[in-house]
Parts: C-alpha cells; sequence; structure tokens
C-alpha cells in the first residue's frame, strides 16, 4: 500500500511524546522499548540525577505524559506541579518500583460559575 506524501507527517502528529525521568537504567530501556514499539509514542529519556537536565528537556520536548518513578516525584513535586501548570494537558505516570501500582495524575480545568459546580468536584 502507498501511503500520501502527507501520511508521514500526519502519523508524527498523532503521535504522543513521552518523556521519560531516568532513574533505572534497565527499567527505562525497558519501557523505551515497549512504548516505542507501539509506535504511536515519541519516547525521550533524560536523567533524573539532574533537575536542571530535566527541565531543559521539558520545555525543549513538550511531551505529553511524564514517567518517572515514585521518589522522583515526591522529591521534586512542587517542580512538577509548576511544569503543570504550563502544560495543561499533562499526564503524570508515577511508577512504584516496590510493586505493579502506577499512579496517573492528569491535570482537568474547570470553569466555576456556582457553588454547584463546586460541589461537583469536590463530590
Amino acid at each position: 500500500m502507498r501511503q500520501s506524501p502527507n501520511s508521514f507527517q500526519d502519523t508524527q502528529q498523532k503521535r504522543k511524546k513521552v518523556l521519560i525521568a531516568e532513574s533505572e537504567r534497565v527499567l527505562t530501556a525497558g519501557l523505551h522499548s515497549l512504548l516505542v514499539a507501539q509506535g504511536n509514542f515519541e519516547v525521550r529519556g533524560v536523567s533524573c540525577d539532574h533537575i536542571d537536565e530535566f527541565i531543559r528537556a521539558v520545555r525543549t520536548f513538550c511531551p505529553d505524559v511524564i514517567i518517572a518513578e515514585k521518589s522522583f516525584m515526591l522529591t521534586n513535586l512542587a517542580i512538577l506541579m509548576d511544569i503543570s501548570m504550563h502544560y495543561p494537558r499533562l499526564r503524570l505516570v508515577c511508577l512504584s518500583l516496590a510493586d505493579n501500582h502506577l499512579q496517573v495524575y492528569e491535570k482537568r480545568l474547570v470553569h466555576v460559575e456556582a457553588d454547584t459546580d463546586f460541589f461537583a468536584v469536590v463530590s
């Protein structure tokens, strides 16, 4: 099957950008391979040893998803919250190496016009 000239560009535009904060090399390599094999993710890794390097990677890559180990998330919570303010659709995926759990944090903006709008969000 022959692809149209724009099909590569269309595929590139639909791919989610995933940034992996590297703490464990083997885990990072596995996640990278797993995501790339799916074909609809553009994946980059960045060392989480230097927070300035991580912030620079977020600014230049503009990820849709950040995947990081729990200890990195806890240590850098204020920075991650600040980053999420600039990327309204950012999803944070927190890995726990101690068990098979993921914690997923997605930002949602809600316009509140009345107290019922507020109660709907809280309940």
